[in-house]
């Protein structure tokens, strides 16, 4: 009797360790992942995303082509109202729209000897501002036309800087300078962005 005690127990203790590795065979595994400064990490890998130029970028050059474009035209198609002045025996000046997102105040110019520019000046608070100005205008002038164009810097005497774009076997050039007025004995600082023939170019700083 007592073999046949001892028998069935074994058999019992068989049966239960084949139901349990059966079961742990079955469970699902759960990976583990390695632990980092002592504690388990999971660590996830985003995929790198390339800078792309945004839609209003792709506008605004494709607004200041345009208006490179409508130099040889005296730039009509940006033109607005017109400005009385006691120079127009000189010149004419029309209010004009914004080609660009930073320049400010701006205006078309019809000089009597046949030179139209594209103007666009505003004063700026302070030196630091009128630079910062500067700066983001060069980095969008840079951007949208694009190595075709080359440019040069330009030092004033009376504090600032200047960066004209030139392209070989177009006569118009595209300017962004800021500087301290030299007619004023306060710290006046402006900044101004220039659209139109090279040698008309520094009447538009006067």
């Amino acid at each position: 009797m007592e073999q046949r005690a001892t028998s069935r127990l074994s058999i019992l203790m068989i049966s239960s360790l084949a139901l349990m590795t059966s079961a742990c065979s079955n469970s699902p595994v759960t990976p583990v992942t390695p632990a980092v400064g002592g504690a388990d990490t999971e660590v996830t890998i985003e995929p790198e995303v390339p800078a792309v130029i945004g839609e209003s970028d792709v506008v605004n050059c494709e607004k200041l082509n345009v208006l490179i474009a409508d130099h040889k035209n005296n730039f009509k198609t940006v033109r607005g109202s017109r400005l009385n002045s006691r120079t127009t025996g000189i010149m004419q000046i029309w209010m004009a729209d914004n080609a660009f997102p930073f320049a400010k105040k701006c205006q078309v110019w019809a000089w009597s000897a046949g030179l139209t520019s594209y103007v666009c000046g505003w004063s700026e608070a302070n030196e630091q501002q009128a630079k910062s100005s500067y700066d983001n205008g060069v980095s969008k002038l840079s951007q949208c036309l694009g190595e075709q164009w080359q440019a040069q810097t330009q030092n004033s005497s009376g504090g600032g800087a200047g960066q004209i774009f030139e392209q070989a076997g177009n006569k118009t050039v595209v300017s962004i300078r800021y500087f301290k007025e030299s007619r004023s004995i306060l710290e006046n600082w402006k900044a101004l962005l220039y659209v139109g023939d090279k040698s008309n170019m520094e009447a538009a700083a006067r």
